[in-house]
């Protein structure tokens, strides 16, 4: 029962934090609440061709790219990639840049 009760507690908190991630989103997007996804990470991500760095939600299925928007209180999707439907590279470390990857169209 205790594991039962454990384990509905980590779905329940994943599809909160991904309710809690969409409230923050401000203009026209998909939702991100489906009943499949659940929230993985939140960090910074900085593309480094532009030298932008942004917020980025990793979710078991999707990974959302957003710009902090100040006017509206919020952050506007920038880019949506099924992480499904994209092959990750892992680019080497250098001197300037750590922890890189490619995303890839499979």
């Amino acid at each position: 029962v205790g594991n039962y009760l454990n384990e509905r507690k980590r779905e329940f908190e994943a599809l909160f934090r991904v309710l809690t991630i969409q409230n923050k989103l401000v203009g026209k997007f998909d939702t991100i609440a489906e009943p499949h996804r659940r929230f993985v990470r939140e960090g910074k991500l900085t593309l480094v061709a532009k030298n932008e760095v942004h917020p980025v939600y990793l979710f078991n299925d999707l990974m959302l790219i957003t710009d902090i928007d100040e006017k509206l209180e919020g952050e506007r999707v920038r880019k949506s990639i099924d992480i499904l439907q994209m092959i990750i590279e892992d680019v080497p470390d250098t001197p300037e840049r750590k922890h890189c990857f490619k995303l890839h169209p499979v």
